[in-house]
């Protein structure tokens, strides 16, 4: 900033010898506009008259802002009161049935069904007295010891050859446990063989198998349920420390095959049609996966922007290191 400002401030006051005051600059630019018919007009555009770069967004951004888009108008349908009933009674169900010794295939989808219950902003929709219950009962030592039992069987499933499904179940169970805030509840000794096991290099070539059959599966007409898996998993895996461990060709073709339009379109259809079904008095079938569908279209959404403001971002700084060298245009020529 100059050290005295005042003087380029028109006062009515004499100006010092040689200045111009702003006034007087415009003057003499619009005078040699005029006597050169836009010779230049870069060099001496006016304040206000230069041109406003036009903003380029990302794929990322721009899905990001249609997906945003299809969450609002899907929100009031997903906040249905038979909705919230019914899943209200679907998950105190399942907790209550995984509180038995012998159910440990239900615990696990017991935790992971308040994990997307939590997750998908709907918490504060279901009955106070109802929530009170479930994070009192979902602490329940026997459900927290049936799910690390089926955690367990599901990552010793996933690492042998040919039940790459398995390890899916497993990834998904695992990060539901982490989300949940119930890691800690889980024996430490369990928690220490998860946290070894889940790496295995056989478990995760079973996992890219299986996500790249059923993304390819997605990308087609009416393959409505691979498309739901598809943002499922991507939203899932995205979020663990655990995607670093997948091949980097392999996560490079997923992060640009995900982004298929008819992945979207297919999964958005699956979702819309789980959300209508649910809100039937008593369809409690559909409705956890609705709301787990709903909470992973929310979790890819900011995935997908935040992956765009970062690519933006690095465009830009790119451009201000290395700015484009524009000629000036050639002048018209006249006849004299």
């Amino acid at each position: 900033m100059p050290e005295n400002p005042e003087k380029f401030i028109s006062s009515g006051k004499p100006k010092e010898p040689g200045k111009l005051t702003p006034e007087e600059v415009k003057e003499m630019v619009k005078k040699y506009k005029k006597e050169h018919e836009g010779l230049l007009p870069e060099y001496f555009s006016l304040p206000g008259e230069e041109k406003e770069e036009k903003r380029e967004y990302s794929e990322e951004t721009l899905l990001a802002h249609e997906l945003k888009e299809f969450l609002e108008k899907m929100r009031p349908e997903i906040e249905n009161k038979t909705l919230i009933k019914n899943a209200e009674e679907k998950l105190k169900s399942e907790i209550e049935s995984a509180q038995k010794g012998s159910e440990t295939d239900i615990a696990l989808r017991a935790v992971s069904d308040y994990t997307s219950f939590k997750q998908s902003g709907l918490w504060s929709n279901f009955d106070q007295e109802f929530r009170d219950w479930v994070e009192e009962n979902i602490k329940n030592p026997q459900l927290i010891k049936n799910a690390g039992e089926d955690l367990k069987s599901d990552i010793e499933d996933g690492e042998e050859l040919g039940y790459a499904n398995i390890g899916c179940l497993a990834i998904c169970g695992y990060a539901s446990f982490k989300q949940s805030g119930l890691w800690s509840n889980l024996d430490q000794e369990v928690r220490d063989w998860v946290e070894e096991n889940i790496q295995n290099r056989q478990l995760i070539k079973n996992v890219e198998r299986y996500l790249k059959s059923d993304i390819e599966s997605g990308q087609k007409p009416g393959k409505i349920a691979f498309a739901w898996d598809d943002v499922y998993h991507y939203a899932v895996f995205k979020q663990l420390d655990l995607w670093l461990k997948f091949d980097q060709e392999f996560r490079d073709w997923v992060e640009e095959n995900i982004k298929n339009f008819q992945i979207i379109k297919n999964a958005e259809e699956l979702l819309k049609s789980q959300i209508e079904s649910s809100q039937k008095p008593g369809k409690t079938w559909s409705v956890c996966g609705a709301i787990s569908g709903y909470a992973s279209f929310s979790q890819f959404q900011k995935i997908l922007e935040e992956e765009g403001r970062r690519k933006e971002i690095a465009k830009a700084t790119e451009k201000a290191m290395h700015p484009e060298k524009k000629l000036p245009p050639i002048p018209e020529e006249k006849a004299f």
